[in-house]
């Protein structure tokens, strides 16, 4: 019997840490106009499996629980010139540590930036991914899933 029950809790500690992820994506075959050197939210208006994560809010997952997370990010899709992106992840706005990607684009060539990294976050905070260019360009996808991001609760 008291393995049964030391059995259960473990079923309950391993349920409560993964009830708690979101995810939103892209799969949009709309350009975006991008800004020499700044930043702005990558569209992502379809939303994924989710649990105590809120979507209601565009391009955004917002934290229910203060955590540790998982934060898995993407972008994939084709610049109308050459250019560097550099990809990251925000909270509230503020650049995450260790999420800053940048890659060299060629022009009309699908390239891809992803990422996974592991943040602390708190209750209400507002989770975007966003793209900087080093120039006025054209970015254009192809209909697949181009863009993504996902957190999942860990701690």
């Amino acid at each position: 019997e008291g393995a049964i029950l030391v059995s259960e809790k473990i079923k309950d500690f391993v349920r409560l840490m993964i009830e708690t992820y979101g995810r939103k994506y892209n799969t949009s075959t709309d350009n975006i106009s991008l800004e020499t050197n700044i930043a702005q939210n990558i569209p992502l208006g379809n939303n994924g499996p989710t649990n105590n994560i809120t979507t209601a809010t565009l391009n955004t997952l917002t934290i229910t629980e203060n955590g540790v997370y998982l934060v898995s990010y993407l972008l994939c899709g084709a610049t109308n010139e050459e250019c560097s992106l550099t990809m990251s992840v925000r909270a509230n706005n503020i650049l995450q540590p260790a999420t800053s990607a940048t890659s060299e684009f060629s022009a009309q060539i699908i390239n891809s930036i992803s990422g996974t990294t592991i943040l602390s976050l708190q209750t209400n905070d507002l989770i975007t991914l966003n793209i900087k260019p080093s120039k006025t360009v054209a970015m254009r996808f192809n209909g697949s899933t181009n863009a993504m991001l996902s957190v999942t609760k860990i701690h």
